[in-house]
């Protein structure tokens, strides 16, 4: 198999995640996140907003942390994925893996954890 390089057309094997050509990386799809207390998931893929009342979704009992806009989703091309960056006027402060996210984002891995303050409202993050 092989993807297609959006920049210049070139066709470039699968296993590769950078265009030979033109070095266009290949970015994951979106990314999915699974809610830890109920398994409930919810996907992006597009630059997305996050708040109480799409992630409310997920059942989880701990939303009442949650502000109105909590996160944002996006790509980051230059890195080759995507990025979770926090709403800096949330109540309580988004955090990856136990620790606030700084101002500018953070690039996310498969496995990592999103949480409201390091313990609620806990969510894995996958990339599809």
């Amino acid at each position: 198999m092989s993807w297609t390089c959006p920049q210049d057309g070139n066709d470039v094997a699968d296993d590769v995640p950078m265009c030979p050509r033109c070095y266009y990386p290949r970015l994951p799809m979106g990314v999915s996140l699974t809610s830890d207390a109920t398994g409930k998931k919810i996907d992006a893929h597009v630059e997305t907003l996050f708040g109480a009342s799409n992630l409310k979704r997920l059942d989880e009992t701990e939303a009442k942390y949650l502000s109105g806009e909590q996160f944002r989703l996006l790509p980051w091309v230059d890195q080759g994925g995507w990025a979770v960056v926090p709403v800096l006027s949330a109540t309580n402060p988004t955090h990856l893996n136990d620790a606030p996210i700084e101002a500018t984002g953070a690039l996310l891995k498969p496995g990592d954890r999103l949480s409201i303050k390091g313990k609620y409202f806990k969510l894995t993050v996958g990339l599809l």
